[in-house]
């Protein structure tokens, strides 16, 4: 008998734990996480450069993030003359929006001007002669930096 009331005991006490355990579940909100937009990056980009606009000398946006055609933000940190009176940036740090923030992810400098290139359909910052080359790109909030070198 005592052996029937323990079981009867814990029948209703996995019961209840069930009909708990979908009560929870079913009040469970879904909340899905969306990619920033081009044009929510590009407002933050504007609120740091406002922020920090004392430090910084020229900025450019490039879509340089290879898996997602997202923007990025080029900080010029050295620049130089050029013959004719104008001059020529030789690197640059990157900054990308990753969760709410403007974060330094990275920089691309060299001995010559940095310019973007596009290599089939993507966007980078390259760096180098035509003989030699650093091409820079954002992928998974990470830089990443090819170099290819002509070794003929």
């Amino acid at each position: 008998m005592k052996q029937k009331k323990n079981n009867f005991i814990r029948i209703c006490l996995i019961g209840v734990l069930v009909l708990f355990g979908t009560f929870i579940i079913s009040n469970c909100k879904v909340t899905t996480v969306q990619a920033a937009s081009s044009s929510t990056m590009k407002s933050a980009y504007k609120n740091y450069i406002s922020k920090n606009k004392k430090n910084i000398r020229a900025y450019a946006y490039a879509n340089i993030e290879i898996s997602q055609n997202k923007p990025a933000l080029l900080i010029v940190k050295n620049e130089y003359p050029w013959p004719g009176g104008t001059g020529y940036y030789e690197g640059c740090d990157i900054y990308y929006y990753i969760k709410g923030k403007v974060k330094k992810v990275g920089h691309c400098y060299g001995a010559r001007p940095i310019s973007l290139y596009q290599k089939n359909g993507k966007n980078y910052i390259w760096n180098g002669t035509s003989s030699d080359r650093n091409l820079s790109f954002i992928k998974n909030n990470k830089v990443y930096i090819n170099f290819y070198c002509n070794m003929k």
